[in-house]
């Protein structure tokens, strides 16, 4: 039956209505004045508590409607004629009014309400429907699990469902729970406000067992297979005709025992379930330790990477300092070494000059000396040979040997002294300048080997962690412009290294960013049309 609401439908004549008010209420059968059936009932008296009734458990039956209510049967056939007759007399007078009224659709309306009840109840037929409302093995321990208020409230919604679709008056309803499962039996008169027999032929039974069912749809619960879907499967009339009550409380303990072996069974496996569950939860622990562990260590390694990142950038500032100062002073020197070699060019220029006007300046005066005595034969020369110099101004003068080799050892000496002077100075400068550039020269050795170790460890921490690839390094780069290096610059320092790809794309970023500004920058001032007057 799985997860199905069972409803049971049974027309009860006198007799069995007093059985059934007596079982429904747990009371004594009441006399009906037959002898043979007044010893039946004496006879059942004695067992009129079924064994599959725990009485210890009878306090927590629910009954809707009092012993003393619910009528016996003399008081049930007063019922029913009663009804009977007042239906009689309550369609009379509409059939009256109608046919007064001449509209034809309440004439015809009128009279199948009046032929409706023109069937004579008769106490020895039906005289009460008892219905029953339960359900099958697997619904059981999921209703049974509600609070019994909420078993109450669904109970009373299916009885005032299946009222309605009767049309006939509630005379009795209890809820049991001393039995094996909470279940609900009800009766109803057997004549309908209508004055009409209650009808439980087999498709209004169908009918009233979805009805039934309905209220208790959220729990998953449904109503049973049709009879035509089982026949159809193949099942025989045995298994797909209806069942009565006392059938049905015959066969639900041995149902019920089956389906708690069932659930003994269904344990028995969500307990390997829960025990390989709690393996599965233990070796996900473990796993989550390991992982927890791993990131830990990844964490550590990129803050390691990091630290080494930023220590090496900062080298690289400072290597980057250093060569632009050495840049600067190799500069400096290449210009006082070219400012020095201009000197000594314009020295030498003018010995040379200060040579040639001393040599047409000893000509001149040797030929003036041979004009004024032609004859006599003069040589200018001084102890050490020739003069080097003799010459003051542009106007050329006669000197003796002696003043000549004064004067002009004098002169040349001099001249002679203060060119060795700049030339020892500017070899001094070369050589000063040779040991800067010299030193520039390993500087830029130290930095080129920096920069290839920084690059090798930077390729190194790549390979070990390939997730630092996409972590660009956008506030260095940020950083470095602000320094005064553009973006070109930054792009041209990192090529052909290991962190090309990763600062070229931080580069790329940073000047989106800059030109996004900028276009924010120039909407604003576009969009700006000045004060308004």
């Amino acid at each position: 039956m799985s997860m199905t609401v069972i409803t049971r439908i049974d027309g009860l004549s006198a007799r069995k209505y007093v059985g059934q008010r007596a079982h429904d209420l747990r009371v004594e059968e009441e006399d009906i004045g037959d002898e043979q059936e007044a010893q039946e009932v004496t006879s059942k008296r004695r067992h009129m508590v079924p064994d599959y009734v725990d009485t210890t458990r009878s306090d927590l039956n629910t009954v809707f409607i009092r012993a003393e209510k619910v009528p016996d049967h003399e008081g049930l056939h007063a019922l029913n004629e009663k009804m009977k007759v007042a239906a009689k007399k309550r369609t009379a007078k509409r059939y009256v009014k109608a046919k007064a009224s001449g509209d034809e659709a309440a004439i015809e309306a009128a009279r199948k309400a009046k032929q409706a009840c023109r069937q004579r109840y008769k106490r020895d037929e039906i005289v009460a429907i008892s219905v029953f409302i339960g359900f099958g093995a697997e619904a059981q321990p999921i209703f049974e699990a509600l609070d019994p208020a909420e078993q109450d409230r669904l109970f009373q919604e299916a009885i005032e469902a299946v009222r309605q679709d009767m049309g006939a008056k509630l005379i009795s309803a209890v809820v049991h729970r001393d039995e094996y499962t909470p279940h609900v039996q009800f009766m109803f008169m057997a004549v309908t406000t209508s004055g009409a027999k209650v009808r439980y032929k087999p498709d209004d039974c169908s009918r009233l067992q979805d009805i039934a069912a309905a209220p208790f749809a959220h729990l998953g619960f449904h109503r049973g297979t049709r009879k035509e879907e089982r026949e159809a499967r193949g099942e025989t009339t045995a298994t797909t005709k209806h069942k009565s009550v006392k059938q049905l409380q015959r066969e639900l303990p041995r149902q019920l025992a089956a389906a708690k072996a069932a659930l003994a069974a269904a344990e028995g496996s969500v307990a390997q379930v829960q025990a390989q569950l709690h393996a599965d939860q233990a070796e996900l622990v473990a796993t989550t330790a390991a992982v927890e562990q791993v990131q830990a260590q990844l964490h550590a390694a990129q803050t390691s990477v990091a630290s080494a990142q930023a220590q090496a950038e900062a080298a690289v500032t400072q290597a980057q300092a250093r060569l632009q100062d050495s840049q600067a002073q190799a500069e400096a020197l290449a210009a006082e070494y070219e400012h020095t070699q201009l000197a000594l060019d314009g020295a030498q220029a003018q010995v040379d000059r200060l040579r040639t006007v001393l040599s047409k300046t000893l000509a001149q005066a040797k030929a003036v000396a041979e004009r004024q005595h032609p004859s006599q034969t003069f040589e200018v020369v001084t102890g050490r040979g020739p003069l080097g110099i003799g010459m003051r101004t542009e106007q050329a003068q006669l000197y003796t040997s002696d003043e000549l080799d004064a004067y002009g050892r004098t002169v040349a000496f001099e001249a002679a002294r203060e060119v060795l002077v700049k030339e020892k100075s500017v070899e001094t400068r070369e050589r000063t300048l040779k040991r800067q550039i010299e030193v520039v020269r390993k500087r830029e050795q130290t930095l080129d080997l920096r920069f290839g170790a920084l690059d090798a460890f930077a390729r190194l921490a790549l390979a070990v962690h390939p997730t630092l690839a996409g972590a660009y390094p956008t506030q260095n780069v940020v950083s470095w412009v602000e320094q005064g290096h553009n973006l070109d610059e930054i792009r041209a320092a990192v090529v052909g290294t290991g962190v090309e790809a990763t600062v070229q794309q931080a580069c790329d970023q940073v000047e989106k960013r800059f030109n996004s500004e900028v276009e924010q920058q120039a909407e604003q001032t576009q969009g700006w049309d000045g004060p308004q007057l």
